[in-house]
């Protein structure tokens, strides 16, 4: 296996770890905003015609509209607005206006359905109204909306504001412990005071798992699939989608074993009956509650755009043992008999190219400063003054190059390379310089964050290796298919990773080499 390695260090930054961005359509969860479009329909909390039940009381309130509020959210209280007329069916957004001091959840039904639990940020004080916006599906007409504590402490609520969002609902919830799904090994059925309907499915260890059947998609495409779970530790799940392969997943614990946590992930259904199994995949898994799936549309996308840039015309070559250096217009070229950088001096991307192949493109840097900042955001990128230095380590000698660089208002970086003879590797190091101390956390001498930018030469069955931080029990090592673009974002292969086709066992092998600081 060729292997593409990586030396990383810095001078006045503090931690690095070196980092390889795979090429990825971006992954957006949807949102709760803080304020919703401008709503067309206002209901006010403590209208008469609405039902309070437990604790919960109307009091007044100086920011509130209508000067009142409803509040004694608590222990099994709730508020159920009423005759909510709207003008026709489908999806609204319902910003919610609300107090809260302290960051409580609430829960909402609409026209006696099951209820959903949301999350919204605390206030400066109980004195501040807040605004959640969420989505729910009304029908025609007349409509009650239930805003409950879901037996623990909610917000004190002012009114909700609807606008008319879409057409018909595209999500569905599916319970985990419904007598259509199929339990395997050690799973079962137990009751969860937490969980919508009362129950979960647990006991997901040793070769265990839950399938959902009759999984309803009105068009084939792009799901969002919402995992509701319970985990007191960080415990991964597998999920395959109609006998398709499984793929690992790592959602953050809960705050205890009685906390339901929510994980989004992207799925691919096809029109009609889907078939969903979560599996420990040998180890051991959080307990599932339910699972929400909501149409997102769309496809694989193909290759992306963007381009490195001419790098005109060959000005001069040298050599410099095993190591060739040609300068060009716009770029530099190192070639060793196996590999060849290629660094344009216009752009600031850099290409590798083995056997006469470009196997990677649209290369460059990033330190994370205030925000992310890549040898791309620079002015200058220049092959440095002083010519290319003779090294020899123990795995060989060869050529170090640096490219420097500048832009005003931010630190110096330079972009080393050493360019071993007669090998398959080299190494890549980023340095950054300032006049002032710096500090980051993030220091990566490689990124490719362009779609297609990967190419090993087979497209069968390509792999990226995912390493995980801790070597535990709850962490393990996985081998994701790069023939997707779903669920990229849930991946970071920490300090190794590589890049190869399944088949041959052959491809890339990139890792960072030091830590100096």
């Amino acid at each position: 296996m060729n292997a593409l390695k990586m030396k990383t260090f810095k001078m006045v930054i503090a931690s690095l770890l070196a980092v390889l961005l795979l090429p990825v359509t971006p992954f957006f969860t949807t949102g709760n905003a803080a304020a919703a479009e401008t709503a067309a329909l206002s209901f006010e909390a403590e209208a008469t015609i609405n039902t309070l039940t437990g604790n919960a009381s109307a009091s007044n309130c100086e920011a509130c509209s209508g000067g009142k509020k409803v509040g004694g959210l608590y222990q099994g209280a709730s508020l159920q607005f009423n005759d909510v007329v709207v003008p026709e069916s489908g999806v609204y957004k319902m910003t919610v206006s609300y107090l809260s001091g302290d960051p409580r959840p609430f829960s909402v039904s609409a026209n006696g359905g099951e209820l959903e639990t949301y999350n919204p940020p605390k206030m400066e004080n109980w004195d501040t109204v807040g605004q959640y916006t969420l989505e729910i599906l009304l029908n025609e007409g007349a409509n009650t909306i239930l805003i409950s504590d879901g037996g623990g402490y909610s917000p004190d609520i002012d009114k909700i504001d609807l606008a008319f969002a879409g057409g018909d609902s595209s999500s569905a919830n599916y319970e985990a412990e419904a007598e259509a799904n199929e339990l395997s090994g050690n799973a079962k059925v137990s009751n969860c005071t937490a969980c919508s309907g009362g129950k979960k499915v647990g006991d997901l260890y040793e070769g265990s798992s839950v399938k959902f059947n009759n999984v309803q998609a009105g068009t084939s495409g792009i799901y969002k699939m919402t995992v509701y779970y319970i985990s007191g530790d960080q415990r991964p799940f597998s999920v395959s989608v109609n006998g398709g392969e499984l793929e690992n997943f790592n959602p953050p614990k809960t705050e205890s074993w009685d906390v339901v946590g929510q994980y989004t992930i992207d799925i691919h259904l096809n029109q009609g009956s889907n078939t969903i199994l979560i599996s420990d995949a040998g180890g051991y898994s959080p307990d599932i509650d339910k699972i929400k799936i909501s149409y997102e549309g769309g496809s694989n996308p193909g290759p992306g755009d963007g381009e490195d840039g001419d790098i005109g015309t060959l000005i001069s070559e040298s050599q410099y043992g095993g190591v060739t250096i040609a300068k060009y217009t716009q770029g530099i070229v190192a070639s060793t008999g196996k590999y060849k950088v290629q660094y344009n001096t216009a752009t600031g991307f850099a290409q590798y190219t083995w056997g006469g192949k470009v196997i990677a493109k649209g290369v460059t840097s990033g330190v994370q400063v205030d925000s992310l900042v890549k040898n791309t955001d620079y002015t200058t990128h220049q092959l440095d003054a002083q010519p290319p230095v003779s090294f020899r380590d123990g795995i060989g000698k060869g050529i170090e190059m640096t490219v420097v660089n500048t832009k005003e208002g931010l630190p110096t970086m330079k972009q080393k390379y050493y360019l071993y003879e007669n090998a398959d590797h080299f190494l890549t190091e980023t340095i950054i310089e300032n006049d002032t101390p710096i500090s980051t956390n993030y220091l990566a001498p490689i990124i490719v964050d362009r779609t297609g930018a990967i190419d090993i030469g087979s497209y069968d069955d390509n792999r990226v290796l995912v390493a995980p931080f801790d070597n535990d029990m709850w962490s393990r090592y996985q081998s994701k298919s790069m023939n997707t673009f779903l669920n990229n974002d849930h991946y970071i292969s920490s300090e190794l990773t590589a890049i190869f086709d399944n088949t041959s066992r052959k491809g890339l092998v990139i890792g960072s080499v030091t830590h100096d600081t």
